[in-house]
Formats: C-alpha cells, structure tokens, sequence
C-alpha cells in the first residue's frame, strides 16, 4: 500500500537535539551551507565552465582553412559545444538517470554527453552548413548544475543513496572518486619584479633581471609575458609560443602595437621625468636599436613580425598575409586578458610602458624585488578552470586533426560532402577520453602546455578514511611538484603575508612541509570572472568613471584624448589594465571611497560605480627601496577572499591578500591602536576547520597542533553513512563513538558529530605497573570489554566472471551441479547461488565465490584469500542487466577490536600504544569507586608541553559532573580569566578538588596512594594503525630469482630488509653466529664449487649424473660423494674442487664482473 501524503512530508524519525554538535533528526530538513561552502571552489568553478567558459572557450578558438583540392577552400569552425547530463546505457531502447551511488557500486565513471555543433563554409560561397556529433562522454563533477544531484535536500539526498549533507566536488572516474587538487599560481594580471639566473642562460647580455606578467583570457586560458633587462640597457620582451620561447625587442612591440612616432614613446615612458638620466638615456637606447630593423610605420612592424613567426603560429592559413599574422599574434599572444580593437592595442601600449618603467626602476635599485613565495603574489588553479583549459585544447587540436586528415590524404573526393567531413571527424581522439585519462592519472598530456608549471600530480582519490580527511582534501592546496624537489628551504617558510588564508598549523610533518597547506576556515576563492562578458567593459568604464570624477586622470582607452600623467603620479590598475594614474594623496581618497563601497550593504550603490563585493583594493605608496608604489584594484577570478570588520562602518569588507599586508587589522581587543582601521570577527579565523577543532589549541605546544591535525585524518571514525551503498576498497568504522563533552564552536557550526571520532575515557596520569612507558598505555580490561575503541575494517572484492578478450566461453553465478538434482552442489560452504550467506564468518582458503562455465560446466571457486578470517557484511550483483550480471561485489567485514599494539591518540597530539588490558580489580580506583579507563605517564607532559589535554581533563570532568557540553574554543581565556577558574569552581562546587587531582586508592593492596593522581575525562581517537597490518614475520618464503634472496613486501610474504647499518649494529655487539644466521642462512646460502687450483667460481661445473645419484641436491653431492662428479674447466681435473657454503649473491656478483671482463680468484685457506 501507498504511504499517505501526510506521511511523506516527514523523513523517517524526529527527535529534540541533546547534542549542540549534531542535527535534530535523523536527516536533516536543509543543507548545511558551511559544509557546502567548503567544497565551494570546486563546484562553483566546474558551474562556471558549464554557464559561461565553455561557451567562451568556443568563441576564440579560430577558424581553419582546408584547401580540399580543385581549387577550392573550406571554413570550418566550432559553432556550439554542449554538456548534457549523465545517462546509463540504454536497455529496452530506454535510457535513465544515471545516478552517482550507481556508478560507485557498478565502478563505471560518472560521464555525460559532449555535443558539438561544426559549422562549414566554402570561400567565396554564402551557405553555412552544420554537423553535429557526440564527440565524447565527459566526466561530470558531483552536485555541479550538470549533475543529478544539484539542488536536491538532504531527504531527496538520503533516497537518492547519498549521504544526508552530501557535498559534492568530485568526479566518479571508474567507481574512484578522485579531485583536483588546487594549486598555487603567479598572480594573473600583477607585474612582478623577479631576479632569476636562469634569465642570464638566454644570451650574452641578458641580466638576471626581469619583470613578468601572466594573462589570462576570460575563458581561463594563459600566457606569461616577461620583459628582461640588458647589461647595455635594452630591453626585450620573452613569450612562449606551443612550449618555444620567442624574444621580441621592446621598441618593435611598441611600434607595432599602436601608430606613435618616438617622441610620444618617449614621453609616455619618461613622463616628464628629465631628471632621471637612467630612464632616459635607456629609452632612447630603445628607439636607437629599433632603427636596425628598418621598421617606421605599425604595419612594417606588423610585417617584420609576422614574417619571422609564420612557421611557429598554429593554425594560420596559408593565404594569410605577414601583417595578418603579425596581427594575429599581438591579439594571441601579447596581454591576452585585453580585448581586441584598437582601443585594446591603445592598453596594451600604456602595459608596456609601465612594464618598462618598472624594470628600470628595479634595474636601478629604487625599488625592491617582489617575493615570489609571498601568498601576495598567488592565485589557485581551480578545477573548473583547469578542466576548461583541457577540454578547448582537446576542441582546437579536434578541428587541427580534421584539416590535416583532408590536406593529407592520398585521393581526395571529388565533393567534400557533409557525411564525408563527419567520417573525417570521427576518426578524431575521442575528447571525453583525454579527460577521464586526466583525472584518473592527474597527468596532463598538452601540446600547448597551457602555461602551467608541472605536467603531473593534478588529482589525488578523495578517501572517506574519515569524515575529516575527507573535506581536507578539497581545502588542501599545493605549492607544485617543482618545489618538491628543492634543496631550498624558502618556499616552505610560513610568511606573515598568509594570515587568515592559509592555516598556519595544518600542514604534513616530513617532505610536503610547507608545501602542502590547507585554507583557512573563512577564506574564500573568487572562482569566475566579474560582470558578465557582455557588461564587463561597460563596468570598467564605469569604475573608472567613478574615479576619474574624484581626481584620477583616465587612460587611454578610458577617455578620449591620449594620456601623459606626471611622473610622481602613482599608475591605477584594474585587472591588468591602466586605467588612468592619480597623486598619492588623491590615491588615499581612492582608496577610502572604494572601501566604502565595496563594504556597503546597498547593491544598488556598488552597481551604479561598477564595484563587486570582492574588490581588492591595495594601495602602495610611495617608499624608497619599496615596492612599486600604485593603486591596485582586482576583481579577477582565482583570488582569495576573506571577511574582516570595518571599525568605522561595522559592515563586513571581503579583503585579499595583497591589500592584506598595507591594512591595519586587529585580532583581539587588545590590539586595537588609533591607526587600526579593522578587526577580525573571530580570533580563530586564522585556522582551517581540522585544526579549529583541537580544544583549547591554544595552551599547547605548536608542533602538538600539527600533529593533531595529521592524527585527526587517520582516526577510525564514521566515514559515512550510506555504507550499504559504497563499494570502497578499505573503509574504517568505530562501533562505539560518542560526542565529545568539550567541544569547539566550529563543531556545534558544522554539526560534524554527524560522523564522530572517537569515544569520552577516563584518564588517570600516573606512573603505574610500568607498562606506561614511553608514551605506552594502559586500557581497562573491563572498558575494553564493555565495547571501549572496538571497530571494523570493510573491504570490497570484485568478482568478474565477464569472458576475455579473445574468448568466447561464458560463465555464470551458481553452486548447483549441471545436470544433477538441485540439491547436489559443488561445496556446501556456499549458497545456491554461488554465494555465501550474509554474516557467515570465513576463514583463510574457503570460498567465497562459484562460477561455472556453460560449455564445459566445470566449477571455479574464488576463495578468501587473508589468513585473518572475516564476516561477509554484504553481496551486490553489479550490472545494468539484472538477468546477465558478469560481476558481483562482495563486502567483507574484519573484526578490529583494540589488542596491544594498537595506536590511540588524544586531540592533542598525544599519541600512544597499548601495551596491555589490565583487569578492572587491579586498577587504582578513586573514592567514589571509579576507575579510569585509560592509565598514561606523567612524563608524557613537561617535554610536549600539551597543556590544552590538562584543561580539556578538567573541563570535560566538569561538563560529566554538570550534565553539559563545555565550550574549549581557542582564545577565550586569558591571564585575566583563566580556564583552571572557571572549571575549577565547577569541581569545587560538585565536591572535587579544584585542580582536578584526586586521592587514588591501588587495586592490588587497596590502600591509599600517597599522592594526589590527575584524573579526568578525555576525549581519545582510535588510530588506522594497527599492529594486525603491520606485524611481519617469515621463516621461509618466496624468493627473487635473479638474487634468490627473499623478496620485500608483506603481501607477499616477504622478509624484512637487514640493511648496512643493521650490519653495523650486530658488528658492534660481536654477534657473530646471529649475523651470519641472518644474512646468510635465512637469506641466500648456496653451497659453491671452486677449485683451490685456479681459484674460479665460474669455470666449475657438474658431471652427468648417473641414475643412482640423479636429483640429489648441491650439498648431498658435497658431502657424500666422492670428487669425481666435479670438474674444472680450466684445469681439465677435478681433483681440486672443494664445497664452499657462500651468499648465493657472491655468485651473482662474480658473474657480473665477468660480463666486465674482470676475472674473481677465491683463495682458500684450508687449501
């Protein structure tokens, strides 16, 4: 029967909240927006592909002209590109929604249509025709506008087999979910000033100075422009062109960028400036030099150029003249982020101007070098764009390919129809292909090379191990693989410039240090350009406007008439164009007025000056040996944004990190001075969401914190919720979690006890039985059997029974004998349908799985193969045709309750084994006849200086004595109101003593310990590292055959590696017989013929054996039998061989320098 109306507007059960940190229902009724926020660069940078980068990508790629013979030429060009949405495979000539859980259980990728419209046109003709074609099936990111699940609640999530606050962000490549990782990149559309010695590596007068520029399309696509400067003064500008660098002089630039004759060069460039003879003098160096090409007017420039790079431009035509493809390259190639047209060519000319008053200026000294690894000089590389850069590369080499296939080929038809060009078309690589190889290997294959700086290490598999790890994934961002290998340690300082955008705290110990960080909590991205691309230019011209009206005076492009400001002017930029330049004392007002604007509540007002809520606003004075001072506005996509208070105002102001460093911001009330202009809105805005959540991180010791961070991603937790419905490789699950008593604000904010991590104990501090020792502890035996840290792993085994390339032979799924009566079956271990139950335990060798072959009926068995016996959790039959299913996936579930050698963890960076379960009635026990859970040493704590896990014991006792949550945000305590107060009149009040210590009495004698023992309740984390995973242990076993040494690998069951510096220890101890035990007897022990005659290992060898002794082995042979079986070759007798018992790899080694033409002599000291 139909469920009622009435009973579909509620989801399964409701209940009150008991918990700050958990929903009220068992889903709840809205997505929690600071979840979905923080995959929001992911998302909303894919959205931004789809609504408007694609179309965008489309429209600049240009057209190409084939010459199909018969003297004629055709246009073709890419009229449309569409993504639709994902779709299974058609059955019953139906096709449904395919749904992301489908393509997990079924390991297939989450992929939808990619629909191309070609246009084409012959020369000289008037008729378009179009071709459209699905050129591909692309993978589409989770809950972006293209997926199944975008604007679904968490009821409609639950139904759809997701989890409850499902947040997307990821693709589904092969059941895997993988991410993109962000990556740190030059700011777009800045000029830095940078010193590199591989610039002196590109000719004889090349310094190592240099300004540079990345441009970057609205479309996301990039060029990077830099200008260098000449030991004789000169200076020239460097582009790269399909991976090839090119340098063109700056006076030819700007002769063929805009009409100006050399005196309006000079002046635009010197502005008046005649005192600075430095400037001067090398810019009329620049118009001298520009006279050896013999270019006067723009379009000898325009030739010059376009004769010198016809051969390296793609995609020209043959019939383009040079000045075309001159022409082709300024629009391609040169300040790409300006538009087309002369009033864009107009800008370009006023970039390279600036560009070379600030290369002279640094040239000189007067201003300084910009750090490259400041964060005020980055920008990320966000999924959607880089996805975007992908797939119109792939489009453009698609439309290459067609013109080379019809240039090349051997006889062209007579008529170039529309079916013969889509024949052409679909011999093209398949684009959806090219993209789901990106995201399954994160390696890039490019013709271009996109102006990117690494080629590999783009995604990474975003592993639910738990909750935690799993949403860092989409936080965490990259420096890039070229700074993993260097010496250097530079790019791994933490610099004050990443204050409330990167965590200073969350980052990996070892080799990612430093490189590897994570947002900070607050801190968003900017992920699509500003306007839209029909207003954008209109915007600008009304910011400038809005400017130009309170003293700036306009630029060219901006104004009508052309522009040559003083030279103490400072230049104000937008998005990498001049928009005009203003006093330093007019920059002030600029400054104060777009702030207000920017923060104001009113969209009215920011619209009608052309300003976006994320404006950045960085104004650089004027300062000798400073940066380059100027007023910089950005509203560009990739930035970081983060929100601070305006003192004056109270509104909220988004500010970036360039602005950052030039504002005075307070953090807490103390900091506040007459020039503090703003304030933080909370202290821990500074953090990511993982180290928000240590409690009261800030009594500990730094490097605890970090450790915590990395220690909360490796916690056994609840990783999901929709278990039945993952097929995952390796899922951990805690049985018994609670919530912790202390807890943080971004706790109760993120309701991340939706998936908890561990469980409350009772911890007593002493030094009891000796098993506490370095950083071991020891486990109630009671706590441990009353359910304390027990756990399950889950794996997944796929089984696929589907025939093999070259085969024809069919199996399916069963355990009934063909042809017998339906209660014979080939094992009783198994069901009639080849399976076993659910819940049924298996051990090492039994079956799990019976296929039989249809032709031949012969049974095949797939068997457990772990020795650790485990409990089938569940079976699916995976397939899209529920009658002929080839592949079944089967759950099994290991029981993992703690034993001794299992790692657990408190939240602050105190990490320990267990080293023994001791009964209950030999545990201290306190006054009230409590005894702790956990017992650890008090020496765990003056060295670490971990005195965060201090007060949480004594907050977290306080909340169990009070029946309520305690509050250990960070920073809420001070000299003034200290936390061991506010807690302490807790205890007191509830009849404890007020420092958290009380008389414990001993289980063993049951009188009165002689001191007062901390005790308290903490919060503990079970930890993924467990000893059934790493024990190792071999008598023999598989060997190498090359070296016949036992191979690595515990899988295999291998052995350990006793290295040089094992060696050296055992040598030192004089352990002799264990040394030759261990690296020859388990190892390798060869028993060797050499004939003490000659001393060669290699010239001896064994006569045919006779029947009797056929089959003995080396060592038989050696002891029992006379010498006449051996023979050297060398000495023609056998008289001198002897047995020697060696490393077999000695043998090895003496071959290998025979092969070098080095003869080894064995002398034999019996002999």
């Amino acid at each position: 029967m139909a469920p009622s109306s009435s009973k579909k507007s509620k989801f399964a059960t409701s209940w009150p909240a008991t918990n700050p940190s958990s929903v009220a229902a068992s889903c709840p009724s809205k997505t929690n927006e600071k979840l979905q926020r923080l995959v929001a660069p992911h998302v909303a940078s894919f959205d931004f592909m789809i609504k408007e980068g694609l179309d965008l990508a489309v429209a600049s790629i240009a057209p190409m002209t084939i010459d199909v013979g018969h003297s004629s030429k055709m246009n073709i060009w890419i009229e449309s590109a569409q993504i639709g949405y994902p779709t299974s495979d058609a059955t019953n000539g139906q096709a449904r929604l395919l749904l992301p859980s489908e393509c997990r259980q079924r390991g297939i990728s989450y992929t939808a249509p990619l629909i191309v419209t070609l246009a084409r046109s012959f020369v000289g003709g008037s008729t378009t025709e179009h071709i459209q074609r699905t050129v591909g099936h692309i993978p589409i990111m989770v809950r972006s506008q293209r997926c199944h699940l975008a604007n679904m609640s968490p009821p409609e999530l639950v139904k759809a087999r997701e989890e409850a606050n499902e947040m997307g962000g990821y693709f589904i490549c092969n059941g895997n979910e993988r991410c993109v990782r962000l990556l740190q990149m030059p700011r777009r559309h800045h000029i830095m000033a940078v010193r590199r010695g591989a610039f002196t590596k590109r000719g004889d007068l090349y310094s190592d100075i240099g300004v540079t520029m990345r441009c970057v399309r609205r479309d996301q696509s990039a060029v990077t422009l830099t200008m260098h400067y000449l030991h004789d003064g000169n200076a020239t500008v460097r582009l790269g062109v399909r991976k090839q660098e090119f340098m063109v002089p700056a006076g030819l630039l700007l002769k063929a960028l805009y009409p100006l004759t050399d005196r309006e060069i000079y002046d635009r460039v010197v502005r008046g400036d005649v005192d600075n003879t430095y400037l001067a003098a090398r810019m009329e160096l620049i118009l001298r030099e520009s006279k050896r090409f013999s270019v006067y007017s723009r379009d000898e420039a325009l030739a010059y150029l376009g004769k010198h790079l016809r051969l390296v431009l793609p995609y020209l035509s043959s019939d383009m003249t040079n000045v075309e493809v001159g022409n082709r390259f300024l629009d391609d190639y040169v300040f790409v982020h300006i538009p087309k047209g002369e009033k864009g060519r107009a800008q370009k000319v006023e970039l390279v101007c600036l560009m070379l008053r600030k290369l002279y200026a640094f040239a000189k000294g007067d201003i300084r070098e910009d750090n490259p690894d400041s964060l005020m000089n980055h920008e990320l590389l966000l999924p959607g764009h880089v996805y975007l850069m992908l797939l119109k590369e792939r489009l453009q080499d698609s439309l290459a390919s067609i013109k080379m296939q019809i240039e090349t080929a051997k006889s062209k038809p007579a008529v170039v129809d529309a079916s013969y060009v889509k024949k052409v078309w679909e011999r093209t690589q398949n684009v959806g292909h090219a993209l789901t190889y990106f995201l399954n290997t994160g390696n890039l294959r490019t013709s271009s090379g996109l102006d990117l700086m690494q080629i590999a290490g783009y995604t990474i598999v975003a592993e639910k191990l738990n909750y935690y790890r799993y949403f860092s994934h989409f936080r965490s961002v990259h420096r890039g693989q070229f700074f993993t290998t260097m010496k250097t340690t530079a790019v791994r300082k933490l610099l004050p410039d990443s204050w409330g955008f990167m965590c200073p705290v969350h980052t990996p110990d070892g080799s990612p240090c430093g490189l590897l960080n994570h947002l900070a909590v607050e801190c968003q991205l900017v992920t699509s350009p500003p306007y839209s691309p029909d207003t954008a230019l209109d915007e600008e011209l009304k910011l400038a406007r809005f400017l130009a009206n309170l003293g700036m005076i306009p630029a060219t492009g901006y104004s009508d008439g052309s522009f040559v400001a003083p030279h103490h002017y400072l230049p104000v930029m937008l998005n990498g164009k001049l928009l005009g330049a203003a006093a330093p004392t007019v920059c002030l007002e600029l400054e104060s007025a777009l702030r207000y604007t920017k923060a104001s509540p009113e969209a009215s007002l920011r619209r009608e000056r052309g300003v976006v809520a994320t404006l950045e606003v960085c104004l650089i004075m004027p300062v000798v040996g400073g940066p380059f001072p100027g007023l910089y506005l950005s509203a560009d996509a990739a930035r970081f944004t983060r929100p601070v208070l305006q003192r004056n105002t109270d509104w909220i102001e988004y500010i970036g990190p360039m602005e950052q460093v030039f504002m005075n911001i307070g953090v807490l009330p103390a900091d506040i001075r007459p020039s503090t202009t703003h304030m933080e809105i909370k202290a821990t805005n500074m953090l990511s969401l993982v180290a928000s959540l240590t409690p009261f991180s800030e009594h500990n010791q730094s490097p605890r914190n970090m450790y915590q961070c990395q220690m909360a991603k490796q916690t056994m937790g609840t990783p999901a919720h929709s278990i039945p419905f993952r097929a995952d490789n390796k899922m951990y699950r805690i049985q018994t979690p609670q919530a912790p008593i202390v807890q943080n604000e971004r706790l109760r904010e993120y309701n991340l006890d939706e998936y908890p991590l561990g469980t409350n104990a009772v911890v007593a501090v002493i030094s009891y039985t000796g098993f506490d020792m370095e950083d071991a502890m020891i486990l109630n035996k009671s706590s441990y059997e009353r359910g304390f840290g027990h756990a399950s792993v889950y794996k997944q085994i796929q089984v696929d029974i589907a025939p093999k390339e070259n085969s024809t032979t069919k199996s399916y799924f069963g355990n009934v004998k063909p042809g017998s009566n339906d209660d014979e079956v080939f094992s009783a271990k198994l069901d009639r349908d080849g399976f076993p139950y659910v819940g049924q335990h298996v051990e090492y060798g039994d079956p799990i799985a019976c296929h039989i072959d249809q032709t031949s009926g012969k049974e095949t068995f797939v068997k457990h193969k772990e020795t650790e016996p485990a409990v089938i959790d569940q079976i699916n039959l995976v397939g899209n045709n529920p009658s002929m299913c080839t592949k079944a996936s089967i759950k099994l579930r290991f029981v993992r309750n703690p034993i001794i050698g299992d790692k657990f963890s408190s939240r602050h960076g105190q990490k320990g084994v267990l080293s023994i379960l001791w009964p209950q009635a030999d545990m201290p026990f306190s006054e009230s006849g409590m005894s702790p859970d956990i017992i650890i040493n008090p020496h765990a704590f003056p060295s670490r200086m971990t005195i965060g896990m201090l007060v949480e014991s004594m907050a977290a006792k306080a909340g169990a004595l009070r029946g309520k949550y305690m509050d250990a945000t960070p920073f809420q305590f001070s000299e003034e109101h200290r936390a061991i107060d506010v807690f302490g009149k807790y205890l007191k009040k509830a009849g404890y003593n007020y420092m958290g210590s009380e008389p414990l009495y001993s289980g063993l004698t049951g009188t009165v310990m002689h001191a007062d023992i901390y005790m308290g309740v903490v919060y503990y984390q079970r930890l993924r590292h467990m000893v059934s995973d790493k024990s190792q242990v071999r008598a023999t076993g598989p060997t190498n055959s090359l070296t016949r040494q036992p191979v690595k690998g515990r899988k295999k069951r291998g052995g350990i590696r006793f290295g040089e510096m094992e060696r050296d220890a055992l040598l030192a101890h004089g352990t002799s017989f264990l040394l030759h035990d261990r690296l020859m007897n388990c190892s390798d022990k060869h028993i060797a013929t050499v004939c003490t005659k000659c001393g060669s290992l290699l010239s001896t060898w064994t006569q045919r054996a006779s029947v009797s002794d056929a089959g003995q082995s080396d060592l038989a042979i050696a002891l029992h039998k006379d010498r006449k079986q051996w023979m050297c070759a060398t000495c023609r007798t056998g008289e001198a061989c002897e047995a020697v018992a060696m490393p077999y790899v000695f043998r090895y080694l003496a071959n290998e320098l025979a092969a070098m033409n080095i003869k080894m002599t064995l002398a034999l000291k019996a002999w």
